[in-house]
């Protein structure tokens, strides 16, 4: 069983929770401490929304991002939809203070 963790470290990191005296995994980076973390089971994908204004889609096979997008903001929340269970039809809710952004990948 796999769970992963983000924060002020900027780090994404992956643990094996059946084998709690193994050190966790990092799969990626980013450049301000990490606000939001969501697992997207229907794509095994990791979703992170960030203090540096991004908004990234992480596969654990990889430490580069799969897709992200720049939000011209900081994250402090932000849920998830999938469609079709796509890539393309992947779309991530960023809530601002006052209104929804809407981001596509």
């Amino acid at each position: 069983m796999t769970t992963f963790s983000a924060g002020c470290n900027t780090s994404i990191r992956m643990w094996n929770v059946t084998q709690p005296a193994t050190s966790a995994q990092v799969i990626g980076k980013h450049d301000a401490p990490i606000k939001c973390l969501k697992f997207i089971t229907e794509m095994s994908m990791v979703a992170t929304g960030s203090w540096d204004k991004t908004v990234k889609l992480w596969d654990a096979r990889s430490p580069n991002p799969v897709a992200q997008a720049q939000v011209g903001e900081r994250v402090y929340a932000m849920d998830k939809h999938c469609k079709n269970f796509t890539l393309l039809n992947f779309k991530i809710n960023f809530f601002k203070c006052i209104k929804t952004v809407i981001i596509y990948f």
